[in-house]
């Protein structure tokens, strides 16, 4: 954070909490995107790397519907 303070306009760079800002804001991101946690990536990661030569659909989401059921 200190890094960036320096590319920020003066008045930014002034204020108080704003690494507590931005370490909540990067938390409540990776909260909303990745619920399932470090957890999670891990074993995306874990899955990419066992099948590494993978087709390009190994990893698209599934339809949560089998096709009979569209019909109905």
């Amino acid at each position: 954070m200190s890094f960036l303070k320096s590319w920020l306009p003066d008045a930014v760079q002034r204020q108080t909490g704003l690494e507590i800002f931005v370490a909540g804001l990067v938390l409540g991101l990776f909260v909303l995107f990745e619920p399932t946690g470090l957890n999670g990536r891990w074993l995306k990661i874990r899955a990419l790397l066992e099948n590494f030569p993978y087709r390009r659909d190994t990893f698209r989401r599934q339809k949560s519907y089998m096709k009979s059921e569209r019909n109905r």
